[in-house]
């Protein structure tokens, strides 16, 4: 199983390729994460409607019914954001990889670069491929 972030997440919606989340894992952190995307992207750089926005919200959470969505340990957490210095949100996405054992996927390359020397991150695209596969 592969754990995708919400960047991720938001990638694969946007690019029409939400159905290869399903199955896959995240975080319980990602509906707000990806409702506060949603909210930057429709408010604050007016991008869409307020209905719209709704619409994607509504999305988000279909998708996520649809993935293995779990809560890692908080100690486990903060014990990771502490020794990477990311923040507790990254850090918790990057528990779940480590405890599944799967490759971890995320646009922020900060993120990726602080995580490769412990689970395998992949690009989204890569990601994609190798679902595809």
């Amino acid at each position: 199983m592969m754990i995708f972030d919400s960047s991720a997440i938001f990638a694969a919606i946007s690019q029409g390729q939400s159905e290869k989340m399903f199955g896959q894992g995240t975080s319980t952190l990602a509906s707000f994460e990806l409702g506060n995307i949603i909210w930057k992207e429709g408010v604050l750089a007016r991008r869409f409607s307020v209905e719209d926005g709704q619409e994607l919200c509504e999305l988000c959470q279909k998708i996520l019914e649809r993935m293995h969505v779990a809560h890692p340990a908080m100690e486990d957490v903060y014990a990771l954001a502490a020794r990477l210095k990311i923040t507790f949100y990254d850090a918790a996405y990057l528990a779940l990889a480590i405890e599944a054992k799967g490759p971890f996927i995320t646009l922020d390359q900060r993120l990726a670069d602080s995580s490769r020397h412990m689970v395998d991150v992949l690009s989204f695209d890569e990601a994609i491929i190798r679902l595809n596969n």
